[in-house]
């Protein structure tokens, strides 16, 4: 026999704690101007905030149940049993079925159609903008190029740094100048660097740093966080909780007596 404690606050609080991830992925992306080390770490905050929300609406019922064996055991073994007690196991043990089924993980359906429609959004968002990557790059022209200067943001606490890099087009004497795509508080880069420039043949202005799969971070991480949406949907829409093996009957197994 099981016992289960059930509370509206815990059954409320996933959808709080969601809410409160993108709450906390908006305050990075408005504090940090979206430079990397920001993203990286709204990322793992999210990563691990749905993580916990799914293992602990897997595990928290059958922890708690456990606990509650393992004192209801030791005051069996250890202890002796007032009549009240005795009284309220007898009473337990009548009603297996009805526990059970109240210490079961119940999937919320609404939970699981909102992640499900975060992860097909996600997963078209990371696929047209990696193809959209992609396709720049193979058709873009390389440069040689420098870092000439840095360029800062400050939000009054701390300051954000972006490398300025400068290229000529091939075939042309004209310099171009452009700001990089990512931003750290303590840069990698100096001033003087050599870089390789990927630009537009036809519209040089357009034109990014070759970074290796830096290139593709965002794309990476939206894709990531889809995955992570889809297993939560994917568990509360399809997930059978009354497929579990049933316990013995009542009367199966006896307790072991204290020697």
């Amino acid at each position: 026999s099981q016992v289960y404690v059930q509370s509206r606050f815990l059954e409320a609080l996933p959808p709080i704690l969601i809410l409160a991830s993108f709450g906390l992925f908006a305050a990075f992306y408005f504090t940090f101007k979206w430079n990397t080390f920001s993203l990286l770490v709204a990322g793992i905050v999210l990563a691990q905030l749905f993580f916990g929300i799914w293992r602990k609406s897997r595990k928290v019922g059958p922890a708690k149940q456990a606990w509650q064996k393992v004192q209801r055991d030791f005051t069996l073994y250890s202890n002796p049993v007032s009549e009240e007690e005795r009284l309220q196991l007898v009473r337990l043990s009548t009603q297996p079925e009805t526990l059970r089924q109240q210490g079961q993980w119940k999937p919320n359906r609404s939970v699981g159609a909102v992640m499900m429609t975060l992860a097909i959004a996600g997963f078209g968002g990371s696929f047209i903008w990696g193809q959209k990557r992609a396709q720049f790059i193979e058709s873009a022209a390389k440069a040689p190029g420098k870092i000439v200067s840095s360029q800062s943001s400050s939000d009054g606490k701390s300051n954000v740094y972006y490398p300025v890099i400068e290229f000529s087009p091939q075939g042309s004497r004209n310099l171009i100048r452009f700001k990089g795509e990512f931003g750290t508080s303590h840069p990698g880069w100096r001033v003087g660097d050599p870089v390789t420039v990927l630009y537009d043949p036809f519209n040089p202005q357009k034109a990014i740093m070759e970074d290796g799969m830096w290139m593709y971070f965002f794309p990476i991480l939206i894709g990531g966080l889809a995955a992570l949406f889809f297993l939560i949907g994917w568990a509360n829409l399809f997930t059978n909780p009354n497929r579990r093996k049933k316990p013995p009957p009542p009367g199966a197994r006896h307790p072991r007596r204290a020697a």
